[in-house]
């Protein structure tokens, strides 16, 4: 029992419980022996020294004590697995714990600690600080990369950011599987939580968590989530209320818009009341189905618009009153059912123009007066047919409320009325005026954005927007199809969207003085393109001499430009439909890889040689089917820490870039063959990749090693190694153990010598040793049996005898040469 081992002396002068005699000698000889220590609930005030002798000691109870700190020598206890020290009246830790190397629990539960700056070990599987007065999270929690469950609820934590070190613990402990948060004051869970991929157990019970980001969906794993008391706004609490699953379900297909992932959209029966904002959305336009059924939406918005190849749409059982005059924008549409929706009044008059429009459900609208219900019991046609007939009989003798604003300009030159009427009938005699528009001026008034209204000018042909603060042009401008000037100068553009590659009317383009650097390839389809200004721009592609020989030069340089990309393009539609496996976007310019390839879930081969690349996204390590990675002469400083998840890669090619480490998680390849890491900045090898069990060849050559380390002889796979200009001035004994060796390059290195022992790797079949430093070729290597081919060419030290043989101009004179001192030494 741990009372037996108490040292005498207790009470108030901080002993360790009980007084008791000091034991004998042959009781001290055994203290090194223990291995589990249970000191609960014995009023210690502090830790004695004595403590540190149990050199075996690998789980130690101290709880329902009253220490108020812990001593740094309890780094001693270098077998610890297990410490425990709650309910005592901790306020500060200050410790380095990164010695322990087999520590796995750490349990600091109900304390008083304001603040805990441990250092962790990577060992660490468990810790446990709730009932605290943490109001952050420990700062170094990124160094516990095996950490599997981390509790902290009941304390006044109020993020998980820390102020030094952000969400880097999100990033780096992917394998927690429990997070425990409840009675916090957490009021956001960032996007980050998303990389906890193996997460099973998350309570946020009695929080401040009012919306759950849409990467949680990405927690596959999850199968309990306890949300106890928080008030959702995101996801509804009707989708709360269905289970684990159904939020799972709902944050994924959010996810999936918020990230242009979505292409067939299901959001019926999750209580939302808003129409999904899309505004934000990286490629709305990949929508094509839309199930919005049984939920609590009021409107139909203008952002709908921005779901230009929408072919299917269903808002049944809503609460719908008004629908966006921008749904004739959708020219995809085939379908589109509304039934059922009680204060839907009137649809838009410019329904007529979705001319695929062949279904049309309206049953169930008691209030529905435009069209009429004898006319929608006709069916689809005869409804578009009727709401073409008012829209060209409508005076357009006023504009709409949300018109008004806007200085449209008619073909006489006169500014459009202004009226009265009823907030359907402005909207719809707006559309009207809108429609026969042909110049509108917005300059100088201040926007931010351009104006959705302005894009129902359907006759637009001139537009001036300059003296502004636009960001960005709208995606809509693609409808402007008669458009033929475009002023915009004098704003904030970093980019042209490609959609102004549709504006097949434009021949005259003014976009001086922005921050754009690069014109979209599209616009070389503008052929009706005369004059082109780029003044005051950071352009740098098409290049200035290209833009100084006019309009004309610069749309041949980009439909060159986009000819060039117009094959890799159609590979990767085709691999996004499913049809191949393989994508090669070797120089095409990219800087980054393209989301669409992250999520190909059946890809084995890609290839982004010779772009501008500076980062791998780590969303690529979800293609767990990956077999080939090239990405030649890019711009890479690091790999990602979860390339290790590719555990199908075969063959991988850094070369020429900017890297000097592989990541720890390299070890877990256990698939890879051949590693091209030539022409980088490896100052040593790296030894990650020892153990690697099917590793053939290592191309490393171009880099700064000086030495290769005796562990690459457990490499028994190996077939090529080489190291040529590299620094290494002597060959490792472990090279020669490499049995299976056929090609080893060494070629310009200060290399001096070559042991005797290189003839057992009796499979070599090509040696290079030019332009290095020996002095002689040890005369074993003339008996390797496959050896066909040696160079030593500018090796100008090299003894005299193998001197005398090089000169004979031939291979096999000096492999001859060897042979006969290697059969008569």
């Amino acid at each position: 029992p741990a009372r037996s081992v108490s040292r005498a002396g207790g009470g108030a002068g901080g002993g360790w419980g009980r007084p008791a005699p000091p034991p004998p000698p042959a009781s001290l000889c055994r203290l090194p022996l223990l291995t589990h220590f249970d000191l609960a609930s014995n009023k210690i005030k502090a830790l004695p020294s004595e403590l540190m002798m149990l050199s075996q000691l690998e789980e130690l109870c101290l709880g329902h004590n009253l220490l108020q700190g812990l001593s740094y020598e309890v780094k001693a206890l270098q077998h610890l697995r297990v410490m425990r020290v709650n309910d005592n009246g901790l306020t500060y830790l200050n410790l380095d714990l990164s010695g322990l190397t087999r520590l796995e629990e750490l349990v600091f539960s109900r304390n008083h600690l304001i603040s805990l700056s441990l250092r962790f070990p990577s060992s660490l599987l468990t810790l446990r600080v709730d009932g605290n007065d943490l109001g952050e999270v420990p700062p170094y929690l990124f160094e516990a990369t095996q950490l599997r469950v981390f509790q902290s609820d009941s304390n006044p934590l109020h993020t998980l950011s820390h102020p030094d070190f952000q969400l880097r613990w999100m990033k780096e402990v992917t394998r927690l599987e429990e997070v425990w948060l409840a009675h916090t004051d957490v009021s956001e869970l960032p996007e980050e939580v998303g990389n906890l991929t193996s997460l099973r157990t998350l309570h946020l019970g009695s929080t401040r968590v009012s919306r759950l980001p849409s990467s949680l969906s990405l927690c596959s794993a999850l199968t309990h989530l306890n949300l106890d008391g928080c008030i959702l706004s995101h996801p509804p609490m009707s989708v709360v209320k269905e289970g684990i699953a159904a939020i799972g379900q709902f944050e994924r297909t959010m996810y999936n818009i918020q990230h242009g992932y979505a292409v067939e959209v299901d959001l019926h029966q999750t209580g939302i009341t808003s129409f999904p904002d899309f505004t934000s959305a990286a490629r709305p336009h990949l929508v094509t189905s839309l199930q919005l059924d049984h939920n609590h939406i009021t409107h139909l918005p203008d952002p709908l618009s921005l779901l230009f190849n929408l072919e299917w749409m269903s808002a049944e059982h809503n609460r719908i009153g008004r629908v966006t005059d921008l749904l004739c924008k959708l020219s995809n549409l085939q379908q589109l059912k509304l039934s059922a929706n009680a204060n839907l009044k009137k649809l838009p008059l410019s329904l007529w123009m979705c001319s695929a429009l062949s279904s049309l459900a309206l049953a169930d609208c008691p209030s529905l007066s435009t069209p009429p219900a004898e006319v929608v019991s006709l069916g689809c046609d005869n409804v578009k047919a009727y709401l073409h007939r008012v829209w060209v009989t409508v005076e357009p003798s006023s504009t709409s409320t949300s018109t008004s604003s806007l200085p449209l300009i008619g073909q006489n030159g006169e500014e459009g009325r202004r009226g009265g009427g009823g907030e359907g009938e402005e909207r719809e005699e707006g559309v009207k005026t809108a429609r026969i528009a042909t110049s509108l001026d917005l300059s100088r008034l201040g926007l931010k954005a351009v104006p959705i209204d302005c894009m129902l000018a359907l006759s637009l042909r001139e537009l001036h927007l300059h003296h502004n603060f636009i960001l960005e042009l709208p995606p809509f401008i693609s409808q402007l199809g008669q458009l033929e000037v475009l002023d915009i100068q004098h704003n904030q553009l970093t980019s042209l969207r490609i959609e102004i590659g549709l504006c097949s009317s434009l021949r005259y383009l003014d976009i001086t003085h922005n921050m754009i650097e690069v014109l979209p390839m599209q616009l070389g389809r503008c052929r009706a393109l005369s004059e082109i200004r780029v003044e005051g721009n950071p352009l740098s592609d098409p290049p200035p001499s290209v833009v100084e020989e006019g309009a004309p030069a610069v749309t041949r340089f980009l439909r060159a430009r986009e000819a060039a990309h117009t094959t890799k393009a159609r590979d990767l539609a085709q691999l996004m439909s499913g049809g191949r496996t393989v994508v090669d976007l070797s120089r095409t310019g990219i800087r980054s890889i393209p989301s669409e390839v992250t999520v190909i879930r059946d890809l084995r081969t890609l290839s982004i040689d010779h772009n501008k690349v500076d980062e791998i996204d780590t969303l690529l390590c979800r293609c767990v089917k990956l077999r080939s990675f090239s990405s030649n002469y890019n711009h890479l400083r690091a790999l990602p820490d979860r390339m290790g998840e590719l555990v199908n890669l075969a063959e991988l090619s850094v070369e020429g870039n900017l890297l000097s480490e592989l990541p720890s998680s390299f070890c877990t390849l256990a698939s890879l063959r051949t590693l091209n890491i030539a022409h980088n900045r490896f100052s040593l090898f790296p030894d990650v990749i020892i153990g690697l069990p099917q590793l053939v060849e290592i191309k490393a050559a171009d880099n700064k090693m000086s030495s290769l380390p005796d562990s690459i002889g457990t490499l028994a796979t190996l077939r090529v190694l080489n190291f040529a200009n590299n620094e290494i001035r002597a060959l490792c004994s472990g090279v020669s153990k490499l049995r299976r060796l056929e090609r080893l390059e060494l070629q310009r290195n200060p290399l001096s010598t070559v042991p005797e022992t290189l003839a057992a790797c009796s499979r070599l079949s090509y040696l290079d040793f030019s332009y290095t430093l020996l002095t002689s070729v040890p005369s074993a290597l003339g008996s390797l049996p496959l050896l066909h081919t040696l160079l030593v060419e500018g090796c100008e030290q090299l003894a005299a005898a193998t001197a005398a043989a090089r000169r004979s101009k031939s291979e096999r004179s000096l492999l001859d040469f060897l042979a006969y001192n290697a059969e008569y030494d």
